[in-house]
C-alpha cells in the first residue's frame, strides 16, 4: 500500500494551507477533496457547484456518499505518495476512517474560538442545522469532531503559528 500524508481538522483551521506547505517541504502532489468532490459532481450532474451548495441542495447524506466515493477513488487511484486534504467531515464516516488507516494522519488544529470567528467570517454553514444557534451547532459539532479527529491522527499540528512555525513541526513527519 503506498502511504499518503492525510490532512484532517475542522472547517477553516487551515488543513490547506498546511496540506500545500507539507507537498512543498516534501516535494509531493497535492490534493484537496473539496476540488476533487467538485470535479467529480461536475462529471456526474453536468453541472459546476461548490460543496457548500452540493450539500444545500441535495442534503448532507448526498453530500457524505458522494465525498466517501471520491475519497476512496482518489486513494485507490494514486501510484506515488502524497498529500491529500479532507474536508472536515470526511473522517467521520467509518468507512473513511478504514480508509485511513495505514497513512499519516496531520490533524490541525486551532483553539475553538478562533475557528468559530474564521467559520462565521464566511456565513453559517450548510451543515449547521438551521434551526440552531450558529455557535451552539458549532460547539455541538466540535465536541463530537474533536475526538474522532485525536483519535485518528498520527500528528497534531496547532496553525495558530506562522506558517514558518507550521513548516518546522511538519518537519517531524516521514513516509
Amino acid at each position: 500500500m503506498i502511504r499518503h500524508i492525510i490532512v484532517i481538522g475542522f472547517k477553516h483551521v487551515g488543513k490547506s494551507t498546511v496540506g500545500k506547505l507539507l507537498a512543498s517541504h516534501f516535494t509531493l502532489p497535492y490534493y484537496d477533496m473539496d476540488e476533487l468532490i467538485m470535479k467529480r459532481y461536475e462529471q456526474e450532474a453536468g453541472k459546476s457547484s461548490t460543496p457548500r451548495d452540493i450539500m444545500t441542495q441535495h442534503g448532507e447524506p448526498y453530500f457524505r456518499a458522494l465525498e466517501a466515493r471520491v475519497f476512496h477513488t482518489t486513494l485507490t487511484a494514486l501510484t506515488t505518495p502524497s498529500i491529500i486534504t479532507l474536508g472536515g467531515g470526511t473522517p467521520l464516516l467509518p468507512e473513511n476512517q478504514t480508509l485511513l488507516q495505514g497513512h499519516q494522519v496531520v490533524w490541525v488544529n486551532a483553539s475553538q474560538e478562533i475557528v468559530f470567528q474564521r467559520i462565521m467570517q464566511h456565513g453559517i454553514p450548510s451543515f449547521f442545522p438551521a434551526d440552531q444557534d450558529p455557535h451552539k451547532a458549532f460547539t455541538k459539532l466540535w465536541r463530537e469532531r474533536q475526538p474522532i479527529y485525536a483519535r485518528l491522527a498520527t500528528l497534531t499540528i496547532d496553525s495558530s503559528g506562522t506558517p514558518e512555525d507550521i513548516t518546522r513541526n511538519i518537519s517531524t513527519l516521514s513516509l
